[in-house]
């Protein structure tokens, strides 16, 4: 899809539409012209099994399946990316981001990776994922919370002064574990 530089569709929905009929009908009569070994092979890239596939015209279809999940899933992934993020990852690409609004900036990533660009940021955004779960899930938080809890029951009670009204605090704030409070209407009151 071509975007105008204020962010706005080009076409209209139904001149979209007919464009994209035509690029598949385009894609289809290119796929015919490829062997049965070549699309074979294509579709193996892809990770898409043709064991059961005799007919050429099952391989093309399995083809344009496989394709339009590919999108799908670059398009969904380039979705759940900040727009920082994105930005970020087509500066690593050599792409020049002034002068992009936010969509301008989503349709150019995706048709990057739909090119086959690869985002050198990806793996590294995945590892701070799954570090950020191993911590939730195994306890690095966890332990801290726990540890500042510990340092607060051992702390002097006259020394531990509540946030909102400064009196003594006997309670710490689960939300934060930082802030203490010395009774329920405390901590509503420290939370406005």
């Amino acid at each position: 899809q071509q975007f105008k530089e204020d962010g706005g569709p080009e076409s209209s929905s139904m001149e979209r539409s007919t464009t994209e009929e035509c690029e598949a009908e385009t894609l289809k009569e290119q796929l015919r012209e490829w062997t049965m070994s070549e699309l074979r092979e294509e579709l193996e890239d892809m990770n898409v099994d043709t064991s059961g596939m005799k007919k050429k015209s099952e391989l093309i279809e399995a083809f344009l399946q496989a394709q339009e999940k590919e999108q799908d899933e670059i398009i969904k992934y380039a979705k759940d990316l900040s727009i920082r993020d994105i930005s970020q990852s087509l500066h690593a690409m050599g792409f020049e981001t002034n002068g992009f609004n936010q969509t301008n900036l989503r349709v150019r990533y995706c048709e990057a990776l739909l090119q086959g660009k690869e985002d050198p940021l990806k793996k590294e955004r995945e590892e701070e994922k799954q570090k950020t779960i191993q911590d939730v899930l195994y306890g690095t938080k966890n332990d801290w919370y726990k540890e500042r809890r510990k340092e607060f029951k051992q702390q002097d009670k006259e020394s531990r002064a509540c946030e909102h009204c400064g009196n003594p605090s006997t309670k710490l704030c689960s939300k934060c574990n930082l802030s203490s409070f010395c009774s329920a209407e405390c901590i509503r009151a420290g939370w406005k």
